[in-house]
């Protein structure tokens, strides 16, 4: 009956669990801001992300390949290649969201003229800050990916819970005395947990 089914039930109950407190580590930051400063502040935010996020397509290509060259070789025995892969990814990723990182800071002026008709153009700072957050992402994507490829889904879970935390008290903290934008250097204290 039901028992075999018992350890796909508790692996999903953990991934669940592990991908809500993702999203609150990565989307708390807007109804943080809405609420603290308004929507011309989430506005900027936005505008400076939506140029920035091209950067994960690479992280989210990657994992489509990462994932199953991991998981095989895991099951074939095989950590070295595991470990291989994940530094390969991650290089590959850290290097390629820094590089399009430092295309938006540099052209942003530009961007905010073009896409934005020169709105924004003084929210081009935030353009470090959304860098810094693809890069570290992108690291935490490889690494993450190297957890689920090897079942590792409570510790992962565990390790995105504690990064949600991170991100609740440090988005409170750092709102209450700063700008908006420091509720992006709140994300990255979450990313790093």
């Amino acid at each position: 009956g039901l028992r075999r089914h018992v350890p796909v039930l508790r692996g999903s109950g953990w991934l669940l669990l592990g991908a809500g407190s993702g999203e609150v580590t990565s989307r708390l930051y807007s109804f943080a801001v809405v609420g603290r400063f308004g929507t011309e502040a989430l506005a900027a935010l936005s505008a400076v992300q939506v140029v920035i996020r091209p950067a994960w397509m690479l992280s989210a290509a990657w994992i489509s390949v990462g994932f199953p060259a991991m998981s095989g070789r895991w099951k074939a025995g095989d950590t070295a290649a595991v470990v291989r892969t994940m530094a390969q990814g991650v290089a590959l990723t850290t290097g390629a969201s820094l590089a399009w990182s430092a295309v938006v800071v540099l052209a942003w002026p530009w961007i905010s003229g073009t896409l934005y008709g020169g709105r924004y153009t003084e929210a081009g700072w935030l353009a470090y800050l959304w860098g810094a957050n693809v890069v570290l992402g992108s690291i935490a994507a490889v690494l993450n990916t190297g957890m689920l490829s090897i079942g590792e889904f409570r510790r992962l879970a565990l390790l995105d819970m504690a990064g949600a935390l991170v991100v609740i008290v440090a988005t409170a903290v750092v709102l209450a005395r700063f700008s908006y934008g420091a509720a992006v250097v709140a994300t990255l204290l979450g990313q790093a947990t």
